[in-house]
């Protein structure tokens, strides 16, 4: 099995279509759904997926039939947490995204993987930062920040080692950590780890 899904682009049908088509979605399921999304606003498959109508994994791989951009799962992504190089991993974890392998500006194959990988922000801000336009994939946002997770869980067992040095240096490693406290979801989890590091350099 390939890491990258193939796909055939079929950007003239809209995302509950293809979820008709597939099996997926009744419709009178999809007809609810675009009544709320008449009440409430939002994108048609956040939607589906917040009221249990479809699975996560089956919207995106409709987003990427849809659009024909790869969908990479989470077999696919590093286990361990790649080398940032000039991106401030906050920024990535804001956009639900992360890199298949250490950021280079000189690597214009290098893979990142994006819940919106057509977002203009997201395409532009790595633009900016990597010198040449970003090769972006479809991923889940939960499978996402399910690595992001474990990656910040493996700092803190680091820390709480001591081992605050044998990252990338103390001082870039506890910036790095006050970047990701920005992101408001995991704001507690790393102030946390901030703390305990802070704590075992003897900093006031």
């Amino acid at each position: 099995m390939t890491d990258l899904y193939d796909v055939t682009t079929t950007p003239h049908r809209k995302l509950g279509e293809l979820l008709l088509a597939a099996g997926k979605l009744s419709p009178p399921d999809l007809q609810r759904a675009l009544q709320v999304q008449q009440s409430v606003g939002g994108r048609i498959g956040e939607l589906l997926i917040r009221l249990g109508l479809v699975s996560e994994a089956d919207v995106y791989a409709a987003l990427s039939q849809q659009s024909g951009i790869p969908l990479v799962r989470l077999e696919a992504f590093p286990t361990t947490q790649p080398d940032w190089g000039p991106l401030n991993p906050a920024f990535l974890i804001a956009h639900h995204a992360l890199p298949l392998g250490d950021v280079r500006v000189d690597d214009p194959t290098l893979v990142f993987v994006s819940s919106d990988p057509q977002n203009p922000v997201l395409v532009q801000g790595l633009q900016v930062a990597l010198g040449h336009p970003p090769n972006l994939r479809f991923g889940l946002e939960s499978e996402i920040m399910q690595r992001h997770n474990e990656w910040l869980q493996t700092a803190d067992d680091l820390v709480e080692e001591g081992d605050v040095g044998g990252v990338s240096g103390a001082t870039e490693f506890i910036e790095h950590l006050r970047d990701l406290a920005s992101e408001a979801p995991i704001i507690r989890r790393v102030n946390d780890i901030v703390d305990k590091a802070v704590a075992l350099r003897g900093r006031p």
